[in-house]
């Protein structure tokens, strides 16, 4: 949680600050992504990626749909997901560990010492 903070007040002081400080020198950089230019030129990978990009831009909203349906069947095995905790319901009720925690004291009961031999029934070793 700490580094959430840290990163939420970096984002809102340093950032600003430092793109004040640069102004308008900030596109004065210029990115080198290549040395130099290739020699065999545009690749098959580069072609088709341009034909992706060239309808994608031509149909952006069928694209944007079938986006979503995917997104959607990914989505659908956790649509039915419970997270939240269960409760001593879930356990059989002969389970040992039900019959101890509904038979233990709660939170505002008060604090009972612990038995003794003398606290158990004749014939039983169980609390009653």
């Amino acid at each position: 949680m700490l580094s959430v903070i840290a990163v939420l007040a970096a984002t809102l002081t340093l950032l600003p600050a430092v793109l004040g400080k640069l102004g308008t020198n900030i596109n004065k950089g210029r990115i080198r992504l290549r040395r130099g230019p290739r020699p065999e030129g545009e690749g098959p990978l580069d072609r088709m990626l341009h034909r992706w990009g060239r309808f994608l831009w031509r149909h952006p909203f069928p694209a944007g749909a079938a986006a979503l349906i995917v997104l959607l069947l990914a989505a659908a095995p956790v649509i039915g997901l419970r997270t939240n905790m269960p409760s001593i319901t879930i356990v059989p009720a002969s389970a040992n560990a039900r019959v101890a925690i509904t038979r233990s004291p709660g939170p505002s009961d008060p604090v009972r010492p612990a038995p003794s031999r003398s606290w158990f029934p004749k014939g039983s070793r169980t609390w009653p």
